[in-house]
């Protein structure tokens, strides 16, 4: 289902009228390429709050030529292309569709048009693979392939895989520290749910759950919210294993500790190059 259009007229509007639109990620537990309101969605966040940043991240699929141009056209400010592989049968086992090609084809085809002189304004743009679901060879030969064809505004990342709330069997026992997600994320799903972390897939019943836009605006759920509230203070005391969804995620590791400093031998392992 997509997310109706005025709701998320309301969204941005609403978030606006809270604070200064900063950045804006149009991604989150689905395809943004699906939606067939994405380019009038970049338009409106960019014409009505110009100093924001909006963001994709895509899996390369639907990435057309033609969508690839309108993307540049909509004044969307950066994609990131999850390739995520360099070869097609790693691609077919981890994703599950053989479309290993397609995606690589039109990757190709983007940076072709990146690098197109004519074209103003273009935006960041990383081409992605995954480190753990990669080994240290696959992910130099995924760069030694892909470096050439950057265009000035082109980057490499090797991204860290998380277990999404411990929907897969990755995990890692390193020692906890609060975590950035659900201190700083303002989430909405297509259907108007206002979730308080990006990175878990929470059940109708979980308490990552706040509420429904439809229902209740941005403040009342993000600012005012005793369960938002309730949350930032357990994810700061260390009890977000009380959490179902926190309790197994590893997802907390990627960005700095948000509190403390980060404690000694914690590596971020988002790479950029």
């Amino acid at each position: 289902m997509d997310i109706d259009f005025d709701l998320f007229k309301k969204i941005i509007d609403e978030a606006g009228s809270l604070m200064q639109l900063q950045n804006v990620a149009l991604t989150g537990y689905g395809e943004p390429l699906l939606y067939p309101k994405l380019i009038d969605s970049i338009k409106y966040i960019k014409e009505k709050y110009p100093k924001a940043k909006v963001y994709i991240t895509t899996n390369g699929i639907l990435l057309t030529k033609g969508l690839g141009k309108k993307i540049i056209e909509s004044g969307l400010d950066q994609m990131t292309i999850s390739i995520n592989f360099h070869s097609k049968e790693k691609y077919k086992k981890n994703s599950g569709k053989d479309l290993y090609e397609t995606a690589f084809a039109n990757t190709l085809n983007f940076l072709k048009i990146l690098n197109d002189e004519s074209i103003e304004r273009k935006p960041l743009t990383y081409v992605q693979i995954l480190d753990k679901l990669n080994d240290e060879e696959e992910i130099r030969e995924f760069e030694n392939f892909w470096s050439p064809l950057l265009a000035p505004n082109a980057r490499l990342q090797i991204q860290s895989y998380v277990n999404w709330g411990g929907v897969t069997d990755l995990y890692s026992e390193d020692h906890r520290y609060p975590c950035a997600h659900i201190e700083n994320s303002w989430i909405i799903t297509n259907e108007g749910n206002a979730i308080a972390c990006c990175m878990a897939f929470p059940k109708s019943n979980s308490n990552l759950i706040l509420g429904n836009l439809k229902e209740k605006n941005l403040e009342e759920l993000y600012i005012n919210n005793e369960k938002i509230k309730k949350l930032r203070r357990m994810n700061v005391e260390n009890k977000l294993e009380n959490i179902p969804e926190c309790k197994c995620c590893d997802a907390w590791k990627t960005y700095p500790n948000i509190r403390f400093k980060n404690p000694l031998g914690v590596i971020q392992k988002r790479k950029w190059i």
